[in-house]
């Protein structure tokens, strides 16, 4: 397992209440932390469409019309604290 440490591409984000968008150089360096990694694909598409982590996860088969280019986000995916989200037996989720 390859361990990432997105804070320190990033710098500290401080005590800021409000989210705060990613300015071009700052997703470049998230990007090139995560370059190879599992998750780099999937960081890149919610970078590029703007989506939450959770939206990007909750999208199936039936919600991306590539020929339209279009995306219908219609659930999210959420994990309470404390529980761990059911697998299929092909590691994927239920």
């Amino acid at each position: 397992m390859i361990r990432v440490e997105i804070g320190d591409a990033l710098g500290s984000a401080g005590d800021e209440a409000e989210p705060q968008l990613l300015r071009p150089d700052r997703a470049s360096a998230f990007l090139a932390v995560l370059r190879g990694h599992e998750y780099e694909r999937l960081c890149t598409f919610v970078l590029a469409t703007g989506l939450r982590m959770g939206e990007a996860l909750g999208l199936g088969s039936q919600d991306v019309d590539l020929d339209a280019k279009r995306i219908q986000v219609r659930q999210q995916l959420r994990i309470l604290p404390g529980e761990r989200p059911q697998l299929t037996s092909s590691g994927g989720l239920v």
